[in-house]
């Protein structure tokens, strides 16, 4: 019995774990919507708010309604819902400009969305960078074809990417930028090297929150690329506006409108691991406790940009990157996750299991998990492991990187007080 346990902890694999566990996960989810198309399992496709369309492309028909005659910030020909403030920069809605014509929005309004060519537009969109993000992550996983093929597949089948594809949402576009920066800032090839620059500084325009990805270039004391960065983001944040400036209002009253858009906008949010769901009434007491966790994980994530300098192991340093700019900034939504694929494929490349490797794979499979538990009074049980796996892991990660960055100044320390004592001793002598 020893030896065949010992066989297989010898052969068993992160990996293999985590593929037969999301097979499963997602055969649940499958059978019990084509079981009860109306049941709990449309929550991860997001089709419980029926009344706005299903949802469905909503971060993309939305914008693009707004873009269709060049006067975003101030347009009153389609009135912002609350919660779907003007809060892009231009980049953004440049984009969504052409799904605007292609669609006919000018005419149609919101419901262009059900028009044939928006459909395929809009699917061949997201579908293009899908794809790309993809072969990246195929590239990225180690292993064998049928190893690295069910990996990544098993990634798109997951809560974070059928949400992200259901809603349409522009971060699957600042996703594949923000992973070629992640993958190639370091590249030989100096070409290669200023396009993870360029792509850094493009999915900042569109997003915004990725910049802090260019803390790993402070970490080499790169100062130069962080400043050409800047200078790429510059041109593309602010150039847009002259695309959408009127008679009425110049390109300076389009920066202040955007700019007050998003600081309002940010007021009303926090990070989706503090959200409570469904939105059930709370007491004072509770806002509060969630307030003040909200301030704590903020300093914590301050912190982490420091301790994840010294974290040698890749996947630990970029996952703790990822989690500090997902807990500083409060209007990254659920898409955000999509980002975690290149720490979690890197994670899966691991050869041997630890206990604590395997509390980090329940956890991710609890984040990344497309099936719905039943409901507990109300209240979805999925939403809660998910948001408590977000947590526990940012904690792990960060305990992490408090021991290893002690360790590593009390190293260099002791290593310039031998110096030192070594230096004075032979000054004695």
């Amino acid at each position: 019995m020893n030896k065949i346990l010992t066989i297989i902890k010898q052969n068993l694999r992160l990996e293999h774990i985590f593929i037969s566990a999301m097979f499963i996960l997602t055969f649940c989810f499958i059978f019990n919507l084509a079981k009860n198309p109306s049941g709990t399992q449309i929550e991860t496709l997001g089709l419980y708010n029926v009344h706005r369309g299903g949802e469905y492309f909503y971060d993309l028909y939305i914008p693009a309604n707004y873009s269709a005659d060049r006067n975003v910030y101030f347009n009153e020909r389609q009135p912002q819902p609350k919660d779907f403030p003007k809060n892009y920069l231009p980049l953004t809605y440049m984009i969504q400009y052409f799904f605007a014509k292609t669609a006919n929005y000018l005419d149609f309004g919101i419901n262009a969305i059900y028009t044939d060519i928006s459909l395929i537009t809009s699917n061949l969109f997201i579908i293009f960078f899908s794809v790309i993000l993809f072969i990246a992550l195929y590239d990225l996983k180690q292993g064998g074809k049928t190893i690295k093929f069910l990996t990544i597949s098993a990634l798109f089948f997951s809560w974070a990417y059928i949400r992200a594809y259901q809603i349409g949402n522009i971060a699957v576009v600042s996703t594949v930028l923000s992973v070629f920066f992640l993958l190639y800032h370091d590249s030989k090839n100096k070409f290669i090297k200023e396009a993870a620059f360029i792509s850094l500084a493009f999915a900042g325009a569109l997003k915004i929150y990725p910049l802090l990805f260019g803390v790993v270039l402070l970490y080499d004391k790169q100062y130069k690329p962080v400043f050409r960065i800047a200078v790429y983001f510059f041109i593309l944040a602010i150039a847009p506006f002259l695309f959408f400036t009127t008679k009425e209002h110049g390109i300076i009253d389009n920066i202040l409108k955007c700019a007050g858009n998003i600081k309002d906008f940010s007021k009303t949010q926090i990070s989706y691991s503090f959200q409570i769901y469904p939105n059930h009434p709370v007491g004072t007491g509770l806002k509060n406790a969630i307030t003040l966790s909200v301030m704590l994980f903020k300093i914590l994530a301050v912190i982490s940009l420091v301790t994840a300098y010294f974290q040698n192991v890749k996947w630990k340093k970029i996952f703790l990157l990822m989690f500090a700019v997902y807990y500083l900034t409060s209007t990254s939504g659920i898409y955000y996750m999509l980002l975690f694929f290149v720490p979690i494929v890197l994670f899966l490349n691991e050869k041997y299991l630890s206990l604590k490797n395997l509390a980090y794979l329940i956890f991710i499979l609890l984040i990344l998990n497309p099936y719905q538990f039943p409901e507990i009074a109300g209240y979805s049980l999925t939403g809660f492991l998910r948001r408590i796996s977000l947590i526990l892991i940012f904690l792990m990660l960060f305990a992490d990187s408090v021991v290893v960055s002690v360790s590593a100044l009390r190293k260099k320390y002791s290593k310039a007080a031998a110096n030192n004592e070594r230096v004075c001793n032979n000054s004695c002598l």
